[in-house]
């Protein structure tokens, strides 16, 4: 039976992924019938604040584990899409990010000009950065390795921040 396990499976993050505990569950992810969401990292760092450095190491031995087991979510103020679809491109005002499953390229419609792009992985690392010079642009994605990423679009007047899947 398939099963999916929140925040970490809140192993403490002082304990190391060398924790009996953190073992097993990357056991059962790495099985591939058990699915980990790797959010809530304030749940079980020892820190109060952000960014929770300890639960790095948690996070990307979990995704090496199984990439395709991990899920995830991200609190953006302002963000109307509550979920991600590979069917239908991502809208938000008035910009257009799509397809957001894809081998390598993923296209942005009507950003305004000199809208400033970033493209980041799960542990938060900066990837890619650029400025857009036309109302559609290509972000490729062909170096990175299958996973989740984050395109960040960041306007005069806001930050639309949308989930990408690279296959």
């Amino acid at each position: 039976m398939p099963v999916s396990i929140g925040h970490f499976a809140y192993q403490p993050a002082t304990a190391g992924i060398n924790a009996d505990g953190f073992k097993t569950l990357l056991r059962l992810v790495k099985d591939g019938n058990t699915w980990i969401k790797i959010s809530g990292a304030n749940r079980v760092s020892e820190t109060d604040l952000p960014p929770y450095d300890d639960v790095l190491p948690m996070a990307r031995a979990l995704v090496e584990a199984n990439p395709d087991n991990v899920m995830w979510s991200i609190m953006v103020t302002g963000q109307t899409q509550s979920s991600l679809s590979i069917n239908d491109p991502i809208k938000d005002n008035g910009m257009v990010i799509a397809p957001t499953l894809t081998k390598d390229i993923v296209k942005v419609l009507k950003a305004p000009k000199k809208s400033v792009y970033n493209v980041y992985d799960l542990s938060g690392k900066k990837l890619q950065t650029g400025i857009f010079k036309n109302e559609e642009e290509t972000i490729d994605l062909t170096p990175y390795i299958k996973g989740v990423y984050i395109i960040e679009v960041k306007t005069e007047k806001d930050t639309v921040s949308k989930k990408v899947i690279k296959e």
